[in-house]
């Protein structure tokens, strides 16, 4: 597994840890930081700030064009990997977008259901072909 793929993976376990304590991302990184559990690279902690920062911005897109699911109703898990995925999108234009998608699917089918990575793959696909007309 690369580098960015260890890197997100580290940041969907501190998002969905966040989510099912039902604590701010911020904090959640803090503690997470302040207790030693783990090494976070400038990457991951890049990810995870971000997202935190833009959080209204990630789910409001991904409410938009997720078919029939909303963020307060998708599992953790998945929820975590969409705000990877859209925030990569949106925000890093280093990422090649096929490469941001690729990862969040393998990651997926890595970390969650069956279903997670053809719903990931249909809403970051679909995030990707309009981000052009989103205006952050």
């Amino acid at each position: 597994m690369g580098s960015r793929s260890k890197s997100r993976r580290k940041a969907a376990e501190v998002l969905y840890e966040a989510d099912i304590r039902g604590e701010s991302i911020s904090s959640t990184l803090a503690r997470v930081l302040a207790q030693g559990l783990g090494t976070y690279n400038e990457f991951t902690i890049a990810l995870i700030e971000g997202i935190s920062t833009n959080l209204a911005t990630i789910d409001d897109v991904i409410n938009t064009y997720s078919e029939g699911w909303r963020t307060e109703r998708m599992p953790s898990l998945d929820k975590a990997l969409a705000r990877i995925g859209t925030f990569e999108l949106l925000y890093s234009q280093d990422i090649p977008d096929e490469a941001t998608i690729s990862e969040i699917v393998t990651l997926a089918g890595d970390m969650s259901t069956e279903q997670s990575p053809p719903f990931l793959n249909g809403l970051l696909a679909k995030i990707s072909s309009v981000r052009h007309r989103i205006v952050l």
